[in-house]
């Protein structure tokens, strides 16, 4: 029987890898359908503080924020303005 086995340091290894933006780009880009079907993250918010006069008016980002508020508590609380 045979058996053929390498032994690799951690130090070896760190030597070696060192990719630039570019070549990580390409990888991903080359294995982009890989991550089709990875799970997408979460997040469960209870509570956030939103200043929506700093969001510019009419965005597409303080809609989404309106309507995720508006959604979760049915309705808009005297503590939230709607979007102008």
């Amino acid at each position: 029987m045979k058996f053929e086995y390498a032994v690799i340091k951690p130090d070896d290894l760190r030597k070696g890898l060192h990719p630039t933006d570019a070549e990580l780009k390409a990888f991903y880009e080359s294995h982009k359908a890989q991550y089709n079907n990875s799970i997408p993250e979460k997040r469960k918010v209870k509570y956030a503080v939103v200043d929506l006069g700093k969001i510019q008016s009419g965005s597409k980002l303080r809609t989404t924020i309106w309507r995720l508020i508006t959604t979760s508590t049915g309705t808009s609380t005297g503590l939230i303005s709607s979007p102008r």
